[in-house]
């Protein structure tokens, strides 16, 4: 179970991340980001940066979780960051949920559900060892 939720949320990432290029590059439309919510575009491109480094963060933490990119980290350490990963998606459970936009509730929260769960996972890994 660890490697599908760990080839399942760099799936996730990947595909958030170029989401949130789209959405910075008004390919996608601005009032399909962050739930309506935010009427100016300096908002939206704010919260859109912040959204695409923190992706970009995340998928290395899994990067790392599942030993694909090696660079030693203490498990730890990187559990630690994946139980914040973990409360955060919660919290954008929570906003998808209230969102005045059907596509964020309709898509986003199930995504963003699957990611809580796999990340979930991941941290069910015991296994003490040094990533590297």
């Amino acid at each position: 179970m660890q490697k599908i939720a760990q080839s399942t949320l760099i799936l996730i990432f990947v595909a958030t991340i170029i989401f949130r290029v789209l959405v910075l590059a008004q390919i996608i439309y601005l009032q399909i980001a962050w739930g309506g919510r935010t009427n100016t575009e300096y908002g939206i491109y704010l919260f859109e940066s912040v959204s695409l480094f923190l992706n970009i963060f995340f998928l290395f933490v899994v990067l790392i979780k599942s030993n694909k990119l090696k660079i030693s980290i203490n498990t730890k350490t990187i559990n630690i960051i994946l139980f914040i990963m973990l409360i955060i998606s919660i919290l954008i459970i929570i906003g998808n949920i209230i969102s005045k936009n059907s596509y964020e509730k309709l898509i986003f929260t199930p995504l963003t559900l699957i990611s809580a769960i796999f990340i979930f996972i991941l941290l069910l890994d015991k296994e003490k060892k040094h990533i590297s």
